[in-house]
């Protein structure tokens, strides 16, 4: 995708924006913070733009292949990695508590939206589409695994016996 391209552009602002307004939400609620969340939301998307547009600068006159590496590789294998926490206290305490599936659903969709805009602003079968699509190819596909593992949690034995086991303890309590 060309980096003028009217589709990505609108697509990053809109991640950045959700992204910022995610964030001020977390200061505010958890942390109980008297700032009012919009001027948090807007701190936070002045910094991640300069932080992104500052980055990104660096990276264009980087040589070959620093800007795959670093922009492509590095970002799919960290958010691959950052499942695993989840994937692990599922299967360790056989529970989805507090697991949203709509949320799951949202992010792979946004995932997608924005990888499928990547890939059809470039040449679907380029490496270069690929490479730039990739870090959220690996979010859309980690996000289905979260839900096929939520989903065996639920209708599986372990799942049944961890609900039952909890139902005595409350109703023991």
């Amino acid at each position: 995708a060309s980096s003028g391209s009217p589709w990505l552009v609108t697509a990053l602002a809109c991640f950045m924006t959700v992204s910022s307004v995610i964030e001020a939400q977390v200061m505010v609620f958890r942390y109980r913070s008297h700032v009012p969340g919009g001027i948090i939301a807007a701190c936070i998307a002045a910094g991640t733009a300069g932080l992104v547009i500052g980055f990104g600068e660096a990276l264009s006159r980087a040589p070959m292949p620093w800007p795959v590496v670093i922009g492509s590789v590095t970002p799919s294998v960290m958010f691959g990695l950052a499942f695993f926490p989840q994937i692990w206290v599922f299967v360790s305490a056989c529970s989805i508590k507090g697991y949203s599936f709509s949320v799951s659903a949202l992010d792979a969709m946004g995932s997608a939206a924005l990888s499928s805009v990547i890939l059809i602003e470039g040449d679907v079968t380029s490496p270069d589409s690929w490479a730039a699509a990739a870090p959220l190819v690996v979010i859309v596909v980690m996000h289905a695994l979260l839900g096929v593992v939520a989903v065996f949690i639920v209708v599986s034995p372990c799942g049944r016996r961890c609900r039952a086991d909890a139902g005595d303890a409350a109703n023991n309590a």
